[in-house]
């Protein structure tokens, strides 16, 4: 008979549990960051700043920044990550106008539709759902935007 050897390995699973948290948000951010630049709206001429601007950052780690073709953008995003949490998004002054729209601009949504993406995959969904929001139009007085519905 062939002889078996235990060896129990003692482990903090605490770390275990923190680390593959981590890895999670991780893989999160870089699927949303992904997203949003594949949904970001880029001009044909001088185009990609705001693409190039949309980039995720972790306690740390960060990337996405600069990483595709065309205008390069001049800042990264600014929050802090605590541990355990990550941030996607564009400093860009005028992102939150191509998300949301205007009084006189459709809002052209990128980053919400791409976060939704990474929490439900299904694509479908996703698209109804910009194409739901482009056609509410410009902003009047008093409507909000906060969620994408």
């Amino acid at each position: 008979m062939k002889e078996v050897t235990v060896e129990i390995i003692k482990k903090d699973m605490a770390k275990v549990f923190e680390l593959a948290t981590q890895a999670g948000v991780l893989e999160a951010c870089i699927r949303a960051t992904t997203e949003a630049k594949t949904l970001s709206p880029v001009a044909q001429i001088n185009g990609g700043r705001l693409r190039n601007s949309i980039m995720y950052k972790m306690q740390d780690k960060k990337g996405g920044f600069n990483d595709s073709g065309g205008e390069k953008a001049s800042k990264e995003i600014t929050p802090e990550p605590q541990k355990l949490e990550g941030y996607v998004g564009s400093n860009l002054e005028y992102a939150v106008y191509q998300e949301f729209g205007t009084r006189k601009m459709r809002p052209q949504p990128f980053l919400r539709p791409a976060i939704l993406f990474v929490q439900k995959g299904n694509v479908q969904d996703v698209i109804k759902r910009i194409k739901e929001e482009t056609e509410r139009g410009i902003l009047k007085a008093g409507q909000k935007r906060e969620t994408f519905r």
